[in-house]
């Protein structure tokens, strides 16, 4: 189903909690896991969680927040690998990522069944393993730009360049190979300062390369969706895709959805539409959200 996204103002910020992260390894739920996360807390109203995808951090969900945080408190964080994090042993697998979810949600004394979820590409991935392999269950839970079953052989070529990238020491191709495949063609013909930013932030973000390593390496241990067992998600998810997206062909988005029964809705845009069209997005999630 096509969605024609309505533009409109963004809500102004809430106030916020958020704390940084300490220099050394934790693990145990609390305070410390707490903070090591860099969770930052925001809005008031119903919970609402935002997972992120591999290369990105949460920041990039900033519109979202502003748009939302009149009616829901958003809970986001980074990932073990992303921006910094002191959790580089205690979280090295996709299905540790998500006992590091249920970990966050504990610390927080925050029921699932209570709270809204979004998860972005392999944050989508996380949310379907939770749900579909371990049964935890959301109040409702949006999927944006998450793989279907039918690209395992090109996800598993794609990422295994970029990581023979990293491990030569091409940084410029690992960067120009993301861009590529993560941007829409528009996106870049518009902006092609994107490639030196991408560049200079992830020189910043992340000048030990190895926990860009272990990131590139996640997706290529998701289980692929299998439509039959994952109607475990019908009546509580809503899957939004992009129509320009080279990670994921809307085609095969579009066959996943029909086969579990799953409304989805498409936005014009390549793989990372959180930075395409943020608020766009925005408003989009905030209409999902408010029929349920």
């Amino acid at each position: 189903m096509k969605v024609t996204i309505a533009r409109g103002g963004a809500a102004k910020h809430a106030a916020a909690v958020s704390v940084p992260a300490p220099a050394a390894e934790v693990s145990a739920v609390g305070s410390d896991f707490l903070k090591a996360s860099g969770v930052q807390v925001e809005g008031r109203g119903r919970p609402m969680l935002l997972i992120n995808g591999l290369l990105h951090g949460r920041e990039l969900w900033e519109p979202l927040v502003r748009h939302l945080a009149l009616d829901h408190r958003t809970v986001r964080f980074d990932f073990p690998h992303q921006n910094g994090s002191v959790f580089t042993e205690s979280y090295g697998s996709l299905e540790r990522y998500g006992d590091f979810v249920l970990d966050l949600l504990d610390g927080l004394g925050l029921d699932p069944a209570e709270m809204d979820a979004f998860g972005f590409s392999i944050g989508g991935d996380v949310l379907r393993n939770l749900v579909v392999e371990r049964g935890v269950r959301f109040r409702h839970i949006i999927m944006g730009a998450s793989g279907p079953p039918g690209i395992e052989r090109f996800w598993k070529e794609f990422f295994t360049s970029a990581l023979e990238c990293l491990r030569r020491g091409q940084f410029d191709a690992f960067i120009r190979l993301i861009a590529f495949q993560f941007h829409s063609p528009l996106y870049i013909e518009r902006d092609p300062r994107i490639l030196n930013v991408m560049h200079l932030r992830y020189l910043q973000r992340v000048p030990d390369l190895r926990p860009l390593e272990t990131l590139l390496n996640m997706p290529l241990q998701r289980r692929r969706p299998d439509p039959e067992r994952d109607v475990a998600l019908r009546g509580r998810t809503t899957l939004i895709h992009c129509l320009y997206d080279q990670l994921v062909p809307v085609s095969l988005a579009r066959e996943y959805a029909r086969r579990v029964g799953l409304p989805v809705h498409e936005v014009e845009t390549g793989h990372s539409l959180l930075a395409e069209a943020p608020d766009e997005v925005a408003h989009l999630a905030g209409r999902i959200l408010e029929a349920r």
